[in-house]
């Protein structure tokens, strides 16, 4: 496995042992705030924390994809 497989990834947020979508978290975002049942499970949803989450999600891919994010010293 090459840096190029490992640098090659995609953030992602798992409720239990499911993996949620990026389009599933910005759904939450026209949700409910608070306690919402998702999936058969409450979930406790904070607008301002899954923007925050969201924007780092955008963040580490912009700089995946400028090939600005190593794994090395500069």
């Amino acid at each position: 496995m090459g840096l190029d497989a490992i640098m090659d990834f995609s953030p992602t947020l798992k409720l239990g042992d499911e993996s949620l979508t990026e389009n599933e978290l910005r759904k939450f975002l026209t949700m409910a705030e608070g306690l919402i049942q998702y999936k058969g499970r409450w979930v406790e949803v904070s607008k301002a924390k899954l923007e925050a989450l969201l924007q780092a999600f955008d963040k580490v891919k912009d700089l995946a994809e400028e090939g600005a994010l190593s794994l090395g010293r500069p």
